[in-house]
């Protein structure tokens, strides 16, 4: 098919689907492409939108671990898997309206408030950190004021721990 318009397109592109084996999802896969093709006419998407967008997706697919999965995650932010719960249970099931945090018997917590219930290290109930630049080949203290790195300043993060 020799595409001339938008239109041709989506056309084009169902027309292959004829040789998708099972017909349920040759049925997703068109709605997938009639929607999606929909989206991109309404919005006009822009080709600088469209790589943004495709290194969003690749990004997704980098940070996904066998115990991590990203692309999960985004659907639930989206609200996709609240909705195909609701469309397959008749009702919303718990892990799904609960979200991926969630733990049972937690403290209620005002937005903004610290997060943490467990003793704390050290003194106090603050943290200390230090910091050091490389000039060259050796390390010197900063001399330069609070969030103003010297140009070029290389970091690195070391953890030690504190003897009970």
């Amino acid at each position: 098919m020799i595409i001339r318009s938008e239109k041709d397109v989506t056309e084009a592109v169902l027309g292959e689907m004829h040789r998708t084996p099972s017909s349920r999802t040759k049925e997703l896969l068109s709605s997938l492409v009639t929607h999606l093709h929909a989206f991109i006419r309404e919005t006009r998407m822009t080709e600088r939108e469209f790589q943004e967008a495709i290194g969003y997706v690749n990004a997704i697919g980098q940070k996904t671990t066998p115990s991590h999965n990203e692309a999960m995650l985004l659907a639930g932010a989206l609200g996709v898997s609240n909705l195909i719960c609701l469309l397959n249970n008749r009702q919303p099931t718990q892990a799904n309206n609960l979200g991926p945090f969630f733990r049972a018997g937690a403290p209620h917590c005002e937005d903004g408030a610290s997060l943490l219930r467990s003793p704390r290290r050290g003194r106090g109930s603050r943290s200390r950190a230090g910091s050091r630049t490389r000039a060259g080949s050796r390390w010197r203290a900063p001399r330069w004021t609070c969030g103003t790195p010297p140009p070029s300043a290389s970091t690195r993060t070391r953890t030690r721990r504190r003897p009970r």
